[in-house]
Formats: structure tokens, C-alpha cells, sequence
């Protein structure tokens, strides 16, 4: 019976010897090194918490770092700008490598949503109910590389997508789209292919910039939105 004791007693002196040595006071440079730990112990947490996140939105890891350290490319402050308005719908479209994933998923960090691959679409079908409820539970969704998917022969990817665009014009989730299509090809393949019903939504509630080759990018003003 006295080992445990002589172990209680051994941990209370251990407990009273860390407690006083908390309360002595530090030296400068002892100080300084605490600061230092306890910063490097906030900004883990941080990362790990946004990691967690991003993870949660299916953001891709290699957008990560782009995220962390922002550029304001024509793309992103396309998104801002879009961010900041009523608008509900921003399709992000034209020649590929101008950061539209990153400036798309940035809309993610800020506000919260979930990123989906186009082909996701077709892969979930119609009748995921799971995954569809999600994605219209977000605030906002990215669709990324419209214009990649296969398209099947019934349409219900194609009505999956301008479900999407139904749902956006009534407010709830926003939708940012990404592509690299000319507009003439996401208007007659995505817009116009319901008898123009989506392409009216759009241009109701939507802004469409395009992104031009040596030019950044190039919005559709509402006055001149023609697509």
C-alpha cells in the first residue's frame, strides 16, 4: 500500500515544483521564446482548421497555396466584384490558365460552399439524393472545367447543370462556373440548348466575364450581355 502513496506523493511534488516555476518570473530572452511557441502553436491551428475546411468544400489541394498567398489576377477581382453585388450567378469562361479555379475557390474561402468537378455531374446523376442536397445547401457552388464532361445521350447531365442555373437564379445556392469555352460554344452547348431559359436566367442574374487571350478578362456588361 505504500508504493501508490509514495507515487501520489511523488506526482503532487512534481505538480507544486511545475506551478512554481509557471509563476517565477522569465528572463527576457525566455520570454521571447515562449511568444514565439505559442504564436507558432496559434498559426498550426489555424492551418489545420483551413486545411479541414477546404478539405470539407472539396477544394483541391493544389489551389492551396495560391489561396494562402493571393494575386490579384482580372479572375479575382472578378470575383470580389461579384461577391460584393446581388448577382447570383458568375460564369468565369475563354482561354484556359488565368487562375479562374483559384479566383472560383477564393469565393469559397470567404463565404463557405462546396467545389464540384463538372463531371461530378454526370457521375452523381439525378438521383443522388445526398449529393444534391448538400450542394443546394451551400451557399455557394463552383462547378470547375464546364465544357470537360461527357454528355449523354438523354441530356441529365445537361439538365443537371442548367438545374443548377434554375436553382442559382432563385437565389440559393450562388453558382460560380468555370470553363474554357468561347461563348459562343457555352451558349449554344449550355445556355441556349432548353430554348433559351437558362441563357435568360443569366443574363437576369448573372454576370459572364470572358477571358481573352492577351487581354485578361473582358466582362459582359449588363447593357451589352450578349452570349
Amino acid at each position: 500500500m505504500l508504493v501508490p502513496i509514495r507515487s501520489d506523493l511523488t506526482s503532487l511534488a512534481s505538480t507544486i515544483e511545475r506551478a512554481r516555476l509557471a509563476c517565477m518570473p522569465l528572463s527576457p530572452e525566455q520570454s521571447q521564446e515562449r511568444d514565439e511557441r505559442q504564436r507558432r502553436e496559434e498559426a498550426a491551428e489555424r492551418a489545420a482548421t483551413i486545411a479541414a475546411y477546404r478539405r470539407r468544400a472539396g477544394i483541391p489541394a493544389r489551389v492551396w497555396p495560391a489561396l494562402d498567398n493571393p494575386s490579384d489576377t482580372p479572375a479575382l477581382l472578378a470575383v470580389r466584384d461579384w461577391l460584393a453585388e446581388s448577382l447570383t450567378i458568375l460564369i468565369l469562361t475563354g482561354v484556359p490558365d488565368r487562375g479562374k479555379t483559384v479566383a472560383a475557390c477564393e469565393a469559397l474561402d470567404k463565404r463557405g460552399g462546396r467545389f464540384v468537378k463538372a463531371i461530378e455531374l454526370v457521375r452523381r446523376g439525378m438521383f443522388d439524393n445526398d449529393f444534391w442536397d448538400a450542394i443546394y445547401a451551400a451557399p455557394i457552388v463552383v462547378v470547375d472545367d464546364l465544357g470537360t464532361e461527357p454528355l449523354d445521350d438523354k441530356g441529365y447531365a445537361l439538365a443537371n447543370v442548367q438545374a443548377l442555373i434554375d436553382r442559382a437564379y432563385d437565389g440559393a445556392p450562388r453558382l460560380i462556373v468555370t470553363a474554357n469555352l468561347s461563348l459562343a460554344t457555352l451558349r449554344d452547348k449550355y445556355l441556349a440548348s432548353d430554348g433559351g431559359r437558362s441563357l435568360g436566367r443569366v443574363r437576369e442574374r448573372g454576370e459572364i466575364v470572358e477571358c481573352v487571350d492577351g487581354e485578361g478578362f473582358r466582362p459582359i456588361s449588363t447593357e451589352t450581355r450578349r452570349v
